[in-house]
């Protein structure tokens, strides 16, 4: 199960770095906010990859020294 959760979070990644550089903003769109909102979300998904990781290796680590 963890390993979808993974594997979503980094299709969601791919996808949103993708489209960042496919879809430029229209021209009546503030273009470093939509940047600034791409690179945001981009981060967040990054960040909630490592947190998950990080989970699982402090529990691994739990797990080995029973």
């Amino acid at each position: 199960m963890i390993n979808k959760i993974l594997t979503r979070l980094k299709d969601a990644q791919l996808e949103a770095a993708v489209q960042a550089v496919t879809r430029p903003p229209s021209p009546d769109q503030n273009v470093e906010y939509m940047y600034g909102q791409r690179i945001g979300y981009y981060a967040g998904l990054d960040r909630a990859l490592k947190e998950i990781e990080d989970l699982l290796r402090d529990k691994d680590e739990r797990d080995s020294k029973l």
